[in-house]
């Protein structure tokens, strides 16, 4: 028995860590409108604030742009237009619910909306440039035939049969046409 307190004394003296984890960054995209009623300064110190914002928050921007003054399809915060700034940004999940909280309580940004975006590699991105052509070129190819098609039909006479033309039933032509009835009969 003595042995064994020995190792619990051993033991006791090591300091026990948990394994840190690691935090994995995620990428992030942020759309933001900003009222219509903040003029282009205004609208550009928000922009550089909510930046700043970010950076202390412990988020790399990787773009930011300013999308420019819309119009709205319905009133938001009292205004019919409003200024788009996007931002993406890569940041550990645990981050996010600080920033929206943050952000929802200003009274300069008028909706946000933050959504996961995933980073597409080289290989997806000329997968896609790839297929993109595919697409265009069967496109091209479909337009020229519909073209080829449209031409002949404009070269080719047209055989329609079109209905005699009827003389105007006026009441001059009634009573012709009553003349000769009675002429043919009489006859």
């Amino acid at each position: 028995m003595p042995k064994a307190s020995a190792q619990t004394a051993d033991m006791s003296s090591e300091v026990f860590e948990m394994p840190k984890k690691e935090v994995s960054m995620q990428h992030y995209e942020m759309l933001m409108l900003l009222p219509g009623s903040n003029t282009e300064e205004e609208a550009a110190a928000t922009s550089k604030e909510v930046a700043e914002f970010l950076t202390a928050q412990n988020c790399e921007i990787t773009k930011q742009e300013n999308l420019g003054r819309k119009s709205l399809g319905y009133t938001v915060a009292g205004s019919r237009n409003g200024t788009y700034m996007l931002y993406e940004f890569n940041t550990a999940t645990s981050q996010i619910a600080p920033i929206n909280e943050k952000l929802r309580i200003r009274k300069d940004v008028a909706r946000f909306l933050i959504v996961k975006k995933v980073e597409k590699t080289e290989e997806q991105l000329k997968e896609e440039a790839r297929v993109k052509g595919i697409i265009d070129g069967r496109k091209a190819v479909k337009k020229a035939a519909m073209g080829d098609v449209a031409e002949k039909t404009e070269e080719a006479p047209k055989k329609t049969r079109r209905p005699a033309k009827k003389a105007a039933e006026t009441p001059e032509n009634i009573d012709k046409e009553i003349d000769k009835l009675i002429d043919s009969e009489v006859k």
